[in-house]
């Protein structure tokens, strides 16, 4: 999870890379919520949304 914010970081701000400043970017706040709030929908999917894959049997 932490990899994954810091690659996207650093694709975004490479002059952020080694010296982080102490306020970060609004960019970089944004992108990490919207990865986390993507990896939360694809690992713990919401009740009623994921359908089983096989029917019930009669």
């Amino acid at each position: 999870m932490v990899t994954v914010l810091l690659v996207v970081d650093a694709v975004l701000e490479p002059e952020f890379v080694w010296v982080k400043p102490p306020v970060t970017p609004p960019l970089t706040v944004a992108v990490s919520a919207m990865v986390t709030v993507l990896l939360v929908a694809e690992y713990v999917p919401t009740a009623g949304v994921v359908e089983p894959l096989d029917p019930p049997l009669p």
